[in-house]
């Protein structure tokens, strides 16, 4: 029968979890841990943030005899980031921002960097156009818009886009988009 004591200081081997840490030869060390620690908040992180901001999907549209690209804004996410921080695109595109069922629609140009044509449409067919929505001044004049019809999509484009199209109330939209 072995006492406390040589029980403690016996060769027999011990239990570890893991690889042996530089300073000791055993376990793992606390610089290790939380050097692991901080590599699996990294990776949670960027997942999380991955999953904050899907890669947003595009197709093609047309109004009338005007065909053009756009982003999908589907979800409430991509609906309200939108065109936010970005200075330009391209003069055939545009973003969709599609909803479940037509409302009232309320948008605010924060952050953008260009002014938009803002096209409201339900059912594929255009009930209100508002032109030159201009970017922000300062953080305190932020322009909204406020449809004054129920829409069910709307579509952002540059401004001058509609006017130089002939793009009008009553145009129906065609898309490869469902």
């Amino acid at each position: 029968m072995k006492f406390a004591s040589e029980i403690a200081t016996s060769t027999a081997p011990r239990l570890s979890l893991g690889a042996p840490s530089a300073r000791t030869g055993r376990g793992w060390g606390r610089g290790q841990i939380l050097i692991y620690l901080l590599l699996i908040l990294l990776f949670s992180s960027i997942a999380f943030l991955y999953s904050m901001n899907p890669k947003k999907s595009a197709g093609n549209l047309k109004i009338g005899n005007v065909e053009f690209t756009v982003e999908i804004a589907d979800t409430a996410i991509a609906r309200a980031q939108g065109l936010s921080g970005r200075n330009k695109i391209c003069e055939t595109c545009g973003m969709l921002f599609v909803f479940d069922k037509p409302q009232i629609q309320n948008f605010w140009m924060k952050d953008m960097g260009f002014p938009l044509d803002m096209i409201f449409i339900r059912d594929n067919k255009v009930v209100e156009i508002v032109p030159n929505v201009p970017i922000p001044v300062a953080m305190q004049d932020i322009p909204r818009v406020i449809s004054s019809e129920e829409s069910d999509k709307v579509l952002e484009v540059n401004a001058g886009f509609s006017k130089e199209n002939s793009i009008q109330i009553g145009d129906i939209l065609t898309s490869n988009i469902h």
